[in-house]
C-alpha cells in the first residue's frame, strides 16, 4: 500500500508538472477547494469523536449515579447497625453486669457489632473513593467534550471562510473568462481536462494490473509449494504402504467477465442510494443492480454531444450542496485530490478492470489507499473545479474505457 501511495503521489505530481496547473484561469479555485475538503473531512471526524466522547461521558455518569447509590445504601446500613450498637450492646452490657451474667459473652457480642461497624466503614470509604474518582473521570470527560465542541466550532467557522473565499474566486474566474474568451477556445479547455483525467486512468490502471501480477504471482509460487508438500506426503505414504487418498483432480476457477455492453439508457431522476447488498461481490456480477451514488436529478446522456462540444463520458447528477456521496460497491481508493476540470476527484478501484469515479465534490471523506465499503459516505456533493451546476460528476471505466453508468443502474 506504501509503493501504491508513493506511485500515485509521483504521478500527481507529474500531472502538475506537464500541465501547467497555474496558468488555468480555473485553477485559480484550487488551493481554496481543497482546503474547503479537508476541512470538511476533519469537521466529519470531530462530529464523530464528539459523539463518542458524549457516549463515554453518559457512561461515566451512570457509573457515577451507580455508586452513589450504592454509597447511600451502606450509608443508612451502617446507621441502623451503630443504633442497634448502642441500643443493644451498651445496656446489654450493663444488664449483664447487674444480673451477674457472663461478662466474656458480652464482649464477644460487643466486639461482632464493632467488627461489622468496621467493615461498613471500609466499605463506605472505598466508595467515597471510586466516586472522587468517577467525578475527576467526569470532569476529564467533559473538559474533553467542550474541547472537541471548541475545535469542531473553530473549524465550521473556517470552512464558512474559505466558501467565502471560494464565492470570491469563482467571480474572478467568470471575470477572466469574458477577458480572455477570444484568445481561447472553451472546446480545447474541455478536450485537454478529459485527455487528462483519461491519462491518469491509464496510469492508475497500470499500477493496478502491477500490483494484481504481483499477488497473481504470490499465489502461484503458494500453490506450487503446496502441491509439492502434497507430493511429498504422498510419495511418504506409498512408502509407508498407505493407499492415497488424495484427489489429483484438477480445479479450474470460472474467470468469466461480463462486458459492459452498450445498452440504450433512460434519463431519470435518482431516488435510490447504494447500500451494504452490493458489499463483497465482483463488481462484473452487479450489472443492472447499481445504484447511483447520491440522490437528484440525472443530467447528460452517455456518448451523446455536450453543448461545449465534448461527450459525456458519464453523468452529472444535479443535487444540493454538501450531500452525501456513497460508494457504489466496495473497493480501495487509488485516487483522491483536485483535478483540473473536474474539481476534488475521487477513483475508488473495485477489482476486475472496473474503476468509479466521482467529481466535482465539495469534500472527499476518504484518502488513498482506504478500502471502502458498499454504501459508505466517501465525498460529500459540491460544484468544485468551476462546475456551473451543484451536485457529482459519476463515470464508470472497464479497463480504461468509460461505460454507460445508467446501463448498470437498477
Amino acid at each position: 500500500m506504501q509503493e501504491l501511495r508513493h506511485k500515485i503521489d509521483s504521478l500527481k505530481q507529474e500531472l502538475q508538472a506537464n500541465e501547467a496547473t497555474r496558468s488555468e484561469a480555473a485553477d485559480a479555485l484550487k488551493d481554496s477547494e481543497q482546503a474547503i475538503s479537508e476541512a470538511n473531512r476533519v469537521f466529519n471526524d470531530l462530529n464523530r469523536q464528539q459523539l463518542d466522547s458524549q457516549a463515554d461521558l453518559d457512561r461515566v455518569n451512570a457509573d457515577i449515579q451507580r455508586v452513589r447509590n450504592d454509597l447511600d445504601t451502606n450509608r443508612r446500613r451502617l446507621v441502623k447497625l451503630i443504633q442497634a450498637r448502642y441500643r443493644n450492646g451498651e445496656h446489654e452490657a450493663l444488664r449483664l453486669m447487674l444480673n451477674r451474667q457472663d461478662p466474656n459473652q458480652l464482649t464477644r457480642d460487643l466486639r461482632y457489632y464493632r467488627y461489622i461497624a468496621e467493615a461498613q466503614q471500609k466499605l463506605s470509604t472505598t466508595l467515597q473513593t471510586e466516586l472522587e474518582r468517577l467525578d475527576k473521570l467526569s470532569a476529564a470527560i467533559q473538559q474533553k467534550h467542550d474541547e472537541l465542541l471548541r475545535i469542531a466550532t473553530e473549524k465550521k467557522a473556517q470552512r464558512d471562510k474559505l466558501r467565502a473565499e471560494q464565492a470570491k474566486k469563482q467571480q474572478v474566474l467568470s471575470k477572466l473568462a469574458d477577458q480572455i474568451g477570444e484568445q481561447r477556445k472553451q472546446i480545447g479547455k474541455l478536450q485537454r481536462d478529459e485527455q487528462s483525467l483519461t491519462r491518469l486512468v491509464e496510469r492508475l490502471n497500470r499500477i493496478i494490473k502491477e500490483r494484481e501480477a504481483r499477488e497473481a504471482r504470490d499465489r502461484q509460487r503458494q500453490e506450487r509449494a503446496q502441491k509439492l508438500a502434497e507430493a511429498k506426503q504422498a510419495k511418504q505414504d506409498r512408502k509407508n504402504g498407505k493407499r492415497g487418498g488424495t484427489d489429483t483432480g484438477k480445479t479450474q476457477e470460472n474467470g468469466n467477465l461480463t462486458e459492459a455492453d452498450k445498452v440504450e439508457p433512460t434519463v431519470r431522476k435518482n431516488d435510490a442510494l447504494p447500500d451494504a447488498s452490493a458489499e463483497g461481490k465482483h463488481f462484473a456480477d452487479l450489472r443492472g443492480e447499481l445504484h447511483l451514488p447520491v440522490r437528484g436529478e440525472v443530467v447528460g446522456k452517455f456518448g451523446t454531444a455536450k453543448a461545449e462540444g465534448t461527450t459525456w463520458k458519464g453523468v452529472f447528477i444535479r443535487t444540493g450542496s454538501g450531500q452525501p456521496v456513497k460508494a457504489v460497491a466496495s473497493g480501495r481508493v487509488v485516487f483522491a485530490d483536485w483535478l483540473r476540470g473536474f474539481g476534488n476527484m475521487m477513483i475508488v478501484d473495485h477489482g476486475g478492470g472496473y474503476l468509479s469515479l466521482y467529481g466535482a465534490a465539495e469534500a472527499l471523506l476518504k484518502r488513498v489507499g482506504e478500502p471502502v465499503k458498499a454504501g459508505e459516505d466517501i465525498a460529500t456533493s459540491g460544484n468544485s473545479g468551476g462546475s456551473a451546476e451543484t451536485g457529482i460528476y459519476f463515470e464508470l471505466r472497464y479497463l480504461g474505457k468509460p461505460v454507460d453508468p445508467l446501463a448498470w443502474a437498477k
